[in-house]
């Protein structure tokens, strides 16, 4: 009888993880079956860098990526470098957000991306400029 509540937990766990952090409709077109049977959401890497209008790295930038879903905004290094992991296929907005003002790379960034052999590119360059002067974008 325990060994039938373990199992029963256990299957309620994993039930619940799928729900919490499964794929959406949306995104479970892109998905793959992993070794349990599960399917697991694809995902891609959207990296760059955040420089002004110079080519002098900005470090210490806030770099954020909204679509489908939310995630943990990046900082930029030293370099001026970013990267934000596992992000599930779809389209985003990347900004930057330096001294009070939001800078919007000025294209939606997809993820994925197929090449002219229809090779899918799960990292994606979206680097990002900020006007010498700091004038806020309209």
């Amino acid at each position: 009888m325990k060994s039938f509540k373990f199992l029963l937990t256990l299957l309620i766990a994993f039930a619940a993880a799928f729900v919490l952090y499964g794929c959406s409709a949306s995104d479970c077109d892109n998905a793959s079956i992993g070794s349990g049977g599960l399917a697991i959401p694809k995902t891609g890497t959207i990296t760059g860098t955040v420089t002004d209008s110079n080519g002098t790295p900005i470090a210490g930038a806030v770099v954020s990526a909204t679509g489908i879903k939310e995630f943990a905004p990046a900082t930029t290094a030293a370099d001026g470098t970013y990267t934000i992991p596992n992000v599930p296929f779809g389209t985003y907005q990347v900004s930057a957000l330096y001294q009070n003002t939001t800078y919007p790379h000025p294209n939606n960034v997809v993820i994925p991306q197929e090449d002219v052999n229809g090779t899918i590119i799960t990292t994606i360059i979206a680097d990002i400029v900020i006007p010498v002067d700091s004038t806020p974008p309209p």
